[in-house]
């Protein structure tokens, strides 16, 4: 047993760490800061953790031992400290403490790595970039300043530097998941110029690595295999030989839904050509069991959002009646049916099929195993919802007309489906927002006790279950309307190991059923949707705590006049929310002559997956606002606006429009500006706001 851990064990006997040479000492302090950083220690643990640390590191400063020891270790347990009070948000201290360490040794990497990241903290780029880069000279391999490197490129729109530092650094951990989550940030606004093969080995390694979040590589997936297949030029053409040879693009198939026109025409004719060549040979060739695989969970993922022609249509009428012909034999089994099933799910959902109740009576190894990740993900999976649905409580029945559309709407189609969480590095939920916001100061309940989070609107619960695992102390609760949304993310977290988080069907008109107040509520994307939206926020400002903090998404009238164009039309001409007629007037959009009239409409990943195009529309209900209209609500409930969360181009613009000095939390400005730039809020306003 090593001595840090002889030291751990001594501390829990109450042993006093003076009888400690100072560098065990040291080393002790050291020890109790890393623990107290642990995002699933609970925050009393916390605190006495840190506290320790600190006692420690005050008592090594106070100590009296030879100069040259003395200097080391005192700078030593000036980082602690400063480290220390970094995490709680007091950066003027931090920064004293580590310009003193500094001032007595200015050659430790890890110094200059703490020193950077208060610059950060401070949102001071140019010098946090300088700290990393003498914390990297001075010791390349002795801390993560090269990873805090390349992020503080990114966050300087340096994207470019900031993705070909993470392309080294993921090749030499590639187990880290913050250097791969940032990796995938980063691609995620880069795209190919052209077909480069040695960026095409790099995006299949990402794509093997476990628990990322795939769709952030949607972008460079999409313009690799764009110039790779010369989709768009008079060389396309479709090779079905070559594409079930493309482990690449199957995987791509199988893990990425794409986001653009072009490429799910390519998805869509790749699997009219697999189906008909299956049909002929009269089962799946051992050649396109792979790629037919991924084409199922791509349907099943997009949820059967692609258009099927009148040919398809009469091919799958065939092949359901044919599988229904071999269910009726009571001696069946599921390598009787597999092949048929698989083609069918590559089209249409297997809960629509007669039998599949059925087919679910077999265990999933009973299913050959080629199929078997696909038929998980389309049938059983599905069914295992409908059951933990069954589960979620319903504390308040939910009445209003408005709510009980909506509802209606996302029992259909829960909204949205996804895969995969975003790696986050662990951590308090007031710095986060600190760093968001120049000059914002979080409350200081962020530092003490249990934080309690509402997600109100929660959908299938991927941002709730993001907050619950990535932010410290916190303890999360989840509504919805729809109990089907919830048993998705209720499934999600049981996946995830997600403990601390609640799920409850409830309406936000009527939260005092909770009997709970909340630190923090994020309601994003919910509001616009109900009949009277300021009487659902006046709601949620009852269960909000003293000083609490709300992050709310409201759709831009600016933003979404196209969307309310194409609702129009939709109604005009009787368009239903029928998965047939979004199919219809889906593939009218991508291939009629006026689709630049729908750039927006094309380039919102809600278009490419049917719940979230029903939601983006044929929703049953929205209410659009502008930048004032915010300030008068906000007005009315004594709320104080914190900011809108910015990209750095919308910062950028509104610099240059109205100058540094002008406040960016002045709503009128930003009225201005969206006359100017009507597209910058197409994602929604995403603001915050405080009680």
């Amino acid at each position: 047993m090593g001595r840090h851990n002889q030291l751990a064990i001594k501390t829990e006997q109450s042993v006093d760490p003076v009888l400690f040479a100072p560098d065990q000492q040291l080393a002790l302090a050291l020890e109790k800061y890393e623990k107290s950083c642990n995002p699933r220690l609970k925050s009393e643990h916390c605190s006495q953790n840190r506290l320790q640390a600190k006692l420690i590191a005050g008592k090594l400063l106070e100590a009296d031992f030879d100069p040259i020891t003395k200097k080391f270790i005192s700078a030593q347990a000036l980082n602690i400290l400063g480290r220390i009070a970094l995490d709680e948000g007091f950066y003027s201290q931090a920064e004293n403490y580590l310009d003193q360490a500094l001032s007595l040794s200015p050659k430790i990497a890890g110094l200059w790595f703490s020193r950077g990241h208060v610059h950060l903290a401070k949102q001071e780029l140019n010098k946090a970039c300088v700290a990393f880069e003498k914390a990297i000279v001075l010791g390349p391999k002795e801390t993560k300043a090269a990873s805090s490197l390349a992020y503080t490129k990114a966050r300087q729109g340096r994207i470019e530097e900031a993705f070909q530092d993470y392309r080294l650094l993921v090749r030499e951990f590639p187990e880290d998941d913050h250097i791969i989550a940032k990796l995938f940030e980063t691609l995620s606004s880069i795209k190919a110029n052209n077909y480069d093969p040695d960026l095409e080995a790099d995006v299949k390694f990402y794509l093997s690595l476990n628990g990322a979040n795939y769709s952030a590589l949607a972008n460079i997936t999409e313009s690799i295999i764009r110039h790779k297949y010369n989709i768009g030029t008079k060389e396309f053409e479709i090779s079905l030989d070559e594409i079930s040879n493309d482990e690449f693009l199957i995987d791509c198939i199988s893990k990425i839904n794409f986001k653009s026109a072009d490429l799910e025409m390519f998805v869509s004719n790749i699997r009219k050509q697999v189906f008909v060549e299956s049909l002929t040979n009269g089962d799946i060739p051992n050649e396109l069991v792979s790629l037919i695989s991924s084409l199922s969970i791509y349907a099943s993922t997009t949820e059967y959002v692609m258009y099927i022609d009148e040919d398809e249509k009469t091919l799958l009428f065939e092949l359901k009646k044919l599988i229904s012909l071999v269910t009726q034999d009571y001696q069946w089994k599921p390598a009787d049916i597999c092949g048929a099933v698989l083609m069918y799910s590559m089209y249409l959902p297997l809960s629509d099929l007669p039998d599949q109740l059925a087919m679910t009576q077999f265990p999933i190894n009973r299913w050959p195993n080629y199929a078997r990740r696909a038929i998980k993900h389309a049938l059983y999976e599905f069914e295992e919802e409908k059951e933990i649905a069954k589960t979620i409580e319903c504390i308040s029945p939910i009445v209003d007309k408005a709510s009980l559309k909506v509802q209606n709407q996302y029992e259909i189609n829960p909204y949205p489906r996804w895969l995969n969480l975003t790696y986050s590095t662990p951590t308090n939920y007031g710095r986060a927002l600190e760093e968001k916001f120049k000059g914002f100061r979080a409350p200081s309940f962020f530092n003490t006790g249990e934080i309690e989070v509402l997600v109100a609107g929660a959908g299938t619960c991927r941002h709730a279950l993001q907050v619950a695992k990535y932010f410290r102390n916190v303890n999360v609760t989840a509504i919805d309307l729809s109990k089907r949304s919830l048993a998705y993310g209720k499934r999600m977290a049981d996946k995830h190991c997600i403990r601390n988080i609640e799920f409850y069907q409830a309406d936000i008109l009527d939260l005092s059923a909770l009997k709970k107040k909340f630190h923090i509520i994020e309601c994003s994307g919910v509001l616009h949707h109900m009949g009277a939206p300021e009487k659902g926020w006046k709601s949620l400002t009852e269960v909000l705590l003293p000083n609490g903090l709300m992050k709310i998404g409201l759709y831009s009238r600016q933003a979404r006049k196209i969307i309310s164009h194409s609702r129009e039309l939709i109604a005009r001409n009787n368009i239903t929310s029928s998965p047939e007629d979004m199919r219809r007037f889906r593939m009218a959009i991508m291939t009629g002559k006026n689709n630049g009239f729908y750039k927006a409409v094309l380039e919102s990943p809600d278009f490419y997956n049917a719940s979230g195009c029903r939601d983006l529309l044929f929703h049953e209900h929205e209410i659009q606002f502008s930048p004032m209209q915010l300030e008068t609500l906000m007005d009315s409930m004594n709320l104080r606006f914190i900011g809108f969360l910015l990209n750095r181009t919308q910062v950028q613009q509104h610099n240059d429009m109205f100058g540094l000095d002008t406040s960016i939390t002045d709503l009128k400005s930003w009225e201005v500006f969206e006359h100017t730039y009507p597209d910058s809020f197409g994602g929604m306003y995403q603001f915050y706001c405080q009680g």
